[in-house]
């Protein structure tokens, strides 16, 4: 359907990430919401030239973004009513004590108008549910991703236990942190979920927030990165760009593509032209704190990164404006070995990472070690209880190897190591003298003292990156 109402639709294509406009166009109007976000609205200028096509839920985007002033909002409001499905809240169903359909889910929380007020979302106990993959169409094959919002929870059954058997199957990630407006998704749960054989990866995050995930499953997958974070300056403002010039958020490959082939100098300077503070300015965005508790990691099989920026693994960061925390959680039967694929790891990032009360057991991995740290100066990282079985001798580093920086290929030559600190899974850290009855001898390092990095020297070739 076309807009032929005579006024002017103007863009705003951000040349900083401050928010344009104070007015916030309800684009469907008051108490109303769209329903059909992949319709496309044909907006058309003053002298009739064409200036492209729109699908609903982009025009939201720009409202939300103050794009469109309050003359235009009225004029584009009784010409979306059909097209984009504006109804009103009434038409939900009751809300259910458990949902089956993420679809319904994701319904009632966009009707959330204030995201301050706690909402908690429960899912059926013994339920699949199939996920599906994002498009320039929108969301294909299957269900739609669980977006966070601010104050949202989520969890298997009432009691929210992964006994319960939420299913969360296939798909392209079926929960993800994108471009969260008006607030960043704070004070998030997930509770109970297992993800399951999904084929682009479980959890994708490019904003800031913190989220944490409890008792959750990360099972079969078959993707390059079970979990992966985009989330820095620049990946927030190519996602606002790509809303802006009608470009859908939800290609994922479309992301990973420009991740890997993505400038950083240019872009570096191509944010100082503009005023801003450069690769600093992040700081402003806010921190992503990603939360693991008594979560399992199992039966993950490494795939060939096929030219992306991301190398195998099963949680991988990619900024340092990512802080990662695990406490008792297990990473048991993981296998990134093949000979084709590079080096290879469980956790990967140069940020803040605390890691208690944890266990690797019977993985395998290439080359480097289960955790790999970078960064220039070394991020905070305290370690504490955790136990690597010797399933995986042939690794530089039993447990944690730490580089100084991942982008000086002189620096990648020598590396430290951190040692585990438990003579088992989640006993007790043994003491020195039962340490020297172990044919391994783990070592005592708790937090990281520099005085406890074991610093080894390795040729380049070795490392596979």
């Amino acid at each position: 359907m076309k807009v032929t109402s005579a006024f002017t639709f103007l863009f705003w294509i951000g040349q900083n990430d401050g928010f344009a406009a104070a007015f916030n166009c309800q684009v469907c109007g008051e108490f109303k919401k769209v329903t059909n976000n992949e319709a496309v609205v044909a907006v058309d200028s003053l002298d009739g030239g064409s200036v492209g096509n729109y699908t609903c839920e982009q025009l939201e985007y720009q409202s939300v973004l103050g794009a469109i002033t309050e003359e235009q909002c009225e004029s584009l409001q009784p010409v979306v009513q059909e097209p984009c499905g504006c109804v009103g809240e009434p038409t939900l169903p009751p809300f259910p004590d458990c949902f089956d359909d993420i679809d319904l889910m994701m319904q009632f929380e966009d009707f959330v108008e204030d995201v301050t007020v706690p909402r908690e979302y429960v899912l059926c106990p013994n339920t699949e549910f199939y996920f599906g993959f994002g498009t320039q169409n929108g969301y294909e094959g299957g269900m739609v991703p669980i977006e966070p919002r601010a104050n949202s929870h989520y969890k298997c059954g009432q009691d929210g236990s992964s006994e319960n058997n939420c299913l969360l199957i296939d798909g392209e990630f079926p929960f993800i942190a994108f471009f969260s407006e008006p607030e960043y998704p704070t004070n998030i749960t997930v509770t109970g979920m297992t993800f399951k054989a999904n084929t682009g990866g479980a959890a994708l995050f490019a904003e800031a927030g913190d989220i944490t995930f409890v008792d959750c499953k990360f099972i079969e997958q078959n993707a390059q990165a079970t979990i992966i974070s985009f989330y820095d300056l620049g990946a927030r403002r190519h996602l606002r760009q790509n809303v802006l010039t009608g470009e859908t958020h939800k290609d994922v490959a479309a992301l990973m593509k420009w991740y890997a082939d993505r400038d950083f100098e240019e872009e570096l300077g191509e944010v100082e032209t503009k005023g801003d503070q450069g690769r600093g300015a992040q700081e402003a965005l806010g921190q992503l704190d990603l939360v693991f508790k008594n979560c399992v990691f199992e039966n993950i099989v490494g795939q060939d990164p096929g030219g992306y920026y991301v190398k195998p693994g099963i949680v991988t960061a990619l900024s340092a404006e990512t802080s990662l925390f695990f406490d008792g959680c297990d990473f048991k039967n993981n296998d990134f070995g093949a000979s084709n694929l590079p080096a290879s790891y469980a956790i990967s990032t140069p940020g803040a990472l605390t890691m208690t009360n944890s266990c690797f057991e019977m993985n395998k991995f290439n080359r480097l070690a289960p955790i790999v740290s970078t960064g220039d100066p070394f991020p905070f990282i305290e370690v504490s209880n955790n136990f690597v079985d010797d399933s995986d001798a042939d690794l530089a580093c039993p447990f944690l190897a730490q580089f100084p920086d991942e982008d000086d290929k002189v620096a990648l030559e020598a590396f430290a190591c951190v040692d585990f600190d438990a003579a088992t899974c989640r006993n007790q850290p043994a003491t020195v003298e039962e340490s020297e009855d172990e044919s391994k001898s783990p070592g005592t390092t708790t937090s990281l003292p520099l005085g406890w990095l074991l610093p080894v020297t390795l040729p380049l070739l070795f490392f596979g990156l």
